[in-house]
């Protein structure tokens, strides 16, 4: 902890770099961009989502003082969804699909082509992929996603 200027400052600022690490056989060890990061954020003394975060003086006294970093500045992945409905009946919920929309933007075809309307909150996957091998064929052979992909790569060469 700073002391100097702490009279003057209405907060303390956590930072949660402990997934920042590389492992060692006895020890883990930071490396450079580990450290830089840690600097970046002490040196902005601002909110970074799931890593940094000023707390108000008021805040850890209404936690009793408790400085237990993941109390402000929590790092834990959201817990996985489990419909236990699509368990029993089967079914993927639409829910879950529409989550993955960084990936449909990439590949506007292949959410079409993967999944068939079950009813409003269900899909299915489409009759031609009844096994996760033909899931991995139909998605490795794709046309629009091998289209997309040499797009991309010609476009990183350039």
């Amino acid at each position: 902890m700073n002391k100097e200027g702490a009279a003057n400052r209405d907060h303390v600022l956590f930072i949660n770099a402990d997934r920042e690490y590389r492992e060692g056989k006895a020890q883990n060890h930071l490396r450079p961009e580990d450290i830089d990061k840690i600097i970046y954020a002490y040196r902005k003394s601002e909110e970074l989502p799931g890593y940094a975060r000023p707390v108000p003086k008021a805040e850890i006294v209404a936690e009793e003082y408790n400085c237990n970093i993941r109390r402000y500045v929590d790092n834990a992945p959201p817990p996985e969804p489990h419909d236990v409905r699509a368990h029993l009946h089967g079914g993927v919920p639409r829910v879950e699909v529409e989550s993955l929309e960084h990936f449909w933007e990439n590949y506007p075809q292949l959410q079409g082509d993967a999944f068939i309307n079950r009813d409003e909150t269900y899909l299915d996957f489409a009759p031609v992929l009844t096994e996760k091998r033909d899931i991995a064929d139909f998605v490795a052979n794709h046309q629009s996603v091998t289209a997309r992909h040499e797009q991309f790569m010609q476009t990183v060469e350039d």
